[in-house]
């Protein structure tokens, strides 16, 4: 039998804890569990000790609803008392890089971490110290790259039926930078696999940046933001609606439509124009929503070794992720022009705050 795994929620509103109403009930059954604590709560082999948040209130409510009997406002005391395995972060971003550094420090060696990672360029450069380590797991909240209708589709284009893949494009309607598009950004790596990034150009809205050019105080509209690879393939960012994942072939479109509730293929099947069929859904697996990145860290600190390889690639994907954001806000600074990976400043700051005075 395997062992199992002491766990702590850090940030107990709605990622942590408290999935909203409308979610619940609009969005696709792959996304559940989606709170950090009901996914916890629903690995056989992961145990809910402990939750963390600076709000007592909040703590109280989550603490009695989930029956968890460790509960703490300070983080640090959290760590000496219970020495978790495993924790997931839902905090606010301007706080998330310290507590990833601290509770590495302290031996933390599984930690899933809502997006985005950090605020700033220095942040990113000194996690990536971290996460480039073999022996630390680490996942994000950029989930749909495990859920079954994104896997299957991406599987119909990778078995070659219907010709190269040309284009990927995300229609996540109008959205932030930072608030959304981690989303849209974590789907283009996964989906172009092992192609090499040559350059990001990007067009943004109205940036906050009145004291210092590369200090941005809003989260800023994406308006158009495009990805090259070295062999042709562009990843294309809209402000389409429908939250949807399209991948264009040389002979055939598949569209994860709406989130996930359903895919259509676009293709001509007798010389004619191309029409819409529905694709039939595989059976859904157990593990879903958060659950998946979850059993991936659960399987690394139980020593599988195939998993312990892909988290390796997971998380190259998410600090490129994370780069390319900030390569997006660097490309729109020099007008738009195209730049690579290694063209951004160092100094680059987005504090990604929100035209309700929330930051992301």
């Amino acid at each position: 039998m395997a062992r199992i795994i002491d766990s702590a929620v850090v940030g107990c509103g709605r990622m942590g804890c408290t999935t909203s109403d409308w979610v619940k009930k609009y969005a696709p059954e792959y996304f559940f569990p989606l709170s950090h604590a009901d996914a916890i709560n629903q690995h056989k082999y992961l145990n809910l000790k402990a939750l963390c948040d600076t709000n007592n209130e909040t703590l109280n409510k989550v603490a009695n609803h989930f029956q968890v009997e460790y509960k703490f406002l300070d983080f640090n005391k959290m760590l000496q008392a219970i020495n978790p395995e495993l924790i997931t972060i839902a905090t606010r971003t301007n706080i998330r890089s310290h507590i990833i550094h601290r509770a590495y420090d302290f031996g933390v060696k599984a930690m899933h971490v809502e997006k985005p990672l950090c605020n700033s360029m220095r942040e990113l450069l000194s996690l990536e110290k971290i996460l480039n380590e073999e022996d630390f797991y680490f996942t994000w909240g950029a989930i749909r790259r495990y859920l079954l209708p994104y896997q299957q589709a991406l599987k119909l284009v990778e078995s070659g039926i219907y010709g190269k893949l040309q284009e990927i494009k995300i229609n996540f309607g109008s959205s932030s930078l930072f608030w959304t598009h981690p989303h849209s950004i974590d789907l283009i790596i996964w989906a172009a696999g092992n192609r090499k990034l040559e350059s990001i150009q990007a067009y943004l809205g109205k940036l906050d940046n009145n004291q210092k050019k590369n200090l941005i105080e809003n989260d800023p509209e994406v308006l158009s933001s495009i990805l090259y690879f070295d062999d042709g393939v562009i990843g294309n960012i809209t402000r389409g609606n429908g939250l949807d994942f399209i991948l264009t072939c040389e002979n055939a479109e598949l569209n994860v439509r709406a989130d996930g509730h359903e895919i259509i293929v676009y293709l001509s099947e007798n010389n004619d124009y191309p029409k819409y069929k529905k694709v039939e859904l595989s059976e859904i697996s157990e593990m879903q929503g958060t659950l998946a990145p979850l059993n991936q860290l659960f399987l690394c600190l139980t020593n599988n070794k195939k998993f312990i390889k892909n988290n390796l690639l997971i998380k190259k994907d998410i600090l490129k992720t994370q780069r390319i954001c900030f390569a997006i806000l660097q490309s729109h600074l020099q007008g738009s022009i195209p730049i690579s990976l290694n063209e951004i400043d160092e100094d680059l700051t987005i504090m990604g705050k929100s035209k309700e005075g929330f930051f992301s």
